[in-house]
């Protein structure tokens, strides 16, 4: 009794609770925001609007990437006390992430034209706000690595959630004044600016609450070069599975026709459900092992926890797609996209190997083994040669997905058993 108790009362439980909780609502934010697209533009418009979406998974390559190393630094000095420190160098990445975002705003701005072009997209315009998103979205990460290494799981899921129900609110309004898919993306620009305020304030309050006045800023330095080169190994592993995500659909909507493309974007969005379900337990689990690894207490626990929770929860949702895919198909875009009901069941395998890595990246990057986290960015360009080399129908580049992902996960459990063995 006193063994489940303290399971049910433990911080790294709660977290899970918090997290999951906050992305339940996160990701039925999402899944109206994605029916609403696919019924409101078509196939052919949502097509569009699934190219622009996986633009901003590109740019989550680089968020990803910063927000881990940061997160990493700055939950070592929580977990050792070291609070002004933790301060001061959340402010300098502040600082640092703010610089990406203009760098990556200009970068948008400049190739708006050949962006539009190559994703056959009827406006550049669309991408001058995609850079806006990305603009945003790298000033406001920051803020999630904040309340994550401090375990504030609370707090990163309220808000998201609250954000992620303000955007639905502000897409029902562009349905209701047809504004297409300028107001789509207005939606996610006025969310992300609400999301910077609050968080804000949240920063306000508990640096009043827990920080000393007049710390000494020399406490310690930021490098950007040395904090780049620590990305660097991060930086291969998020390309890798970030372009995972990106590359297919994008690939997809050069090669194929609008409607093929729209349906195929539908079947994206279905089968990442399987991820979406399962990421609120990594989002835990990676502070927590860092915490565990400083402090030198077990953290194997937390991880086979973590990835037996992820393994039977998306092993249920692939048997779901598999024996109900119309269902499935019929609940997310209706009677418009049955088309699609073939590629659902394969889609849902691919989806299942790649969660699955996923964990064991998050373990590597956690406990500092660089080279191994090279590997996902080599599966992932295998991925674009195959997909290359074998795009007559959408069957072909959903076979090379399962290939590589099936591939990066055997390889990421042998490193793994090795590992284990020399412990």
């Amino acid at each position: 009794m006193n063994k489940i108790k303290n399971l049910v009362y433990h911080p790294y439980t709660k977290g899970i609770f918090f997290v999951t909780t906050g992305n339940i609502v996160v990701n039925i934010c999402t899944y109206f925001f994605h029916l609403i697209g696919g019924r409101y533009l078509g196939p052919s418009g949502y097509g569009s609007l699934a190219s622009l979406v996986s633009l901003l998974y590109l740019i989550s390559i680089l968020t990803g990437v910063f927000s881990t190393t940061a997160l990493r630094e700055l939950t070592k000095l929580w977990a050792r006390k070291e609070k002004n420190k933790f301060y001061f160098l959340l402010k300098s990445f502040f600082s640092f992430f703010t610089a990406w975002g203009v760098a990556l705003f200009l970068m948008f701005f400049l190739l708006g034209a050949f962006i539009a072009n190559y994703l056959n997209l009827e406006s550049k315009n669309f991408v001058y706000l995609m850079g806006m998103i990305g603009f945003l979205s790298m000033i406001n990460s920051p803020w999630s690595v904040f309340q994550q290494a401090t375990l504030r799981f609370k707090v990163l899921s309220f808000l998201n959630a609250f954000i992620s129900v303000l955007k639905l609110i502000f897409v029902f309004l562009t349905w209701y004044l047809n504004l297409q898919i300028y107001g789509m993306l207005g939606a996610m620009i006025l969310s992300s600016i609400v999301y910077f305020f609050l968080s804000l304030c949240d920063f306000l309050l508990f640096v009043k609450k827990n920080f000393q006045k007049g710390a000494q800023k020399e406490q310690i330095r930021f490098s950007p070069l040395k904090f780049l080169k620590e990305s660097s190994f991060i930086l291969a592993a998020n390309l890798g599975m970030t372009g995972f995500l990106t590359s297919d659909t994008i690939l997809v909507k050069h090669f194929f026709p609008p409607i093929e493309s729209g349906l195929y974007a539908g079947v994206a969005v279905m089968g990442r459900v399987i991820l979406y379900a399962t990421g609120s337990l990594m989002t835990v689990m990676f502070p927590f092992l860092i915490k565990r690894r400083v402090q030198k207490t077990n953290y194997r626990k937390i991880f086979f926890f973590t990835f037996g929770l992820v393994f039977f929860g998306s092993l249920f949702l692939v048997l779901l797609y598999n024996f109900f895919p119309k269902i499935i198909v019929l609940l997310f875009y209706g009677g418009k996209y049955l088309d699609a009901l073939p590629y659902l069941p394969p889609f849902s395998l691919y989806m299942l190997f790649y969660t699955l890595s996923g964990v064991f990246g998050t373990y590597f990057v956690s406990m500092e083994e660089k080279k191994i986290l090279l590997l996902p960015s080599v599966a992932a360009f295998a991925q674009v040669v195959l997909i290359y080399l074998f795009h007559q129908n959408l069957y072909q580049i959903i076979k090379a997905s399962i290939f590589c992902t099936a591939l990066l996960l055997g390889v990421f459990l042998v490193k793994f058993v090795m590992m284990e063995r020399e412990k």
